[in-house]
C-alpha cells in the first residue's frame, strides 16, 4: 500500500514537472499599428496643393526656407539647388508655363509630401500626369519647403 502511495506521488510530481516544461503558446501577433499622420503637416501640405492648383508661385515661395538652398527639379528648368530668391523666380517661370488641372495629396511622409498632379503645358497643349514631391524641414514649430521635385 505504501509503495502504491509513493508511486502515485511520483506520478503526480512527474505530471507537474511535465506540465511546467510544456512549450507555451506563442505570443499573439498584434496587427501593425497605423502610423499617425501629423495633422498639422497634412494641413500644411494641403495648402501647398491648393497653391499648386492656383499656380500661386508666390504663396509657395513664401514657404521656402531662407537659409540654405532649395532643390528644384521641374520640367523645363535645369535641375539643381538654388538660393531662395532664384528658386522663387524659377518656380514662378515654371508656373507660367503650365495650367494645373488637378492636384491631389497622395502621401504624407516624414519629411515630404507627394502630390499627383495633372497639368497642361501651355506651349504645346500636352496634358501630363506627374508626381510632385515637396520636401520639408521643420524650423522651430514651422514647416519649410527645401525642395520641389517632379517625376
Amino acid at each position: 500500500m505504501r509503495a502504491a502511495r509513493v508511486l502515485i506521488a511520483l506520478l503526480v510530481l512527474a505530471a507537474a514537472a511535465a506540465a511546467q516544461d510544456k512549450p507555451k503558446d506563442p505570443p499573439k501577433k498584434e496587427p501593425p499599428k497605423k502610423k499617425k499622420v501629423d495633422e498639422a503637416k497634412k494641413k500644411y501640405l494641403e495648402g501647398v496643393g491648393k497653391s499648386l492648383l492656383k499656380s500661386d508661385a508666390a504663396a509657395i515661395a513664401a514657404l521656402f526656407r531662407k537659409k540654405g538652398k532649395i532643390e528644384l527639379t521641374l520640367r523645363g528648368i535645369k535641375s539643381g539647388k538654388y538660393r531662395e530668391k532664384q528658386a522663387r523666380s524659377l518656380l514662378a517661370a515654371w508656373m507660367k508655363k503650365i495650367e494645373p488641372k488637378e492636384v491631389k495629396l497622395a502621401e504624407v511622409g516624414g519629411t515630404f509630401g507627394k502630390f499627383k498632379m495633372k497639368y497642361k503645358v501651355r506651349a504645346d497643349g500636352k496634358v501630363l500626369d506627374k508626381k510632385i514631391h515637396v520636401y520639408l524641414e521643420i524650423e522651430g514649430k514651422s514647416w519649410l519647403i527645401t525642395g520641389i521635385v517632379e517625376s
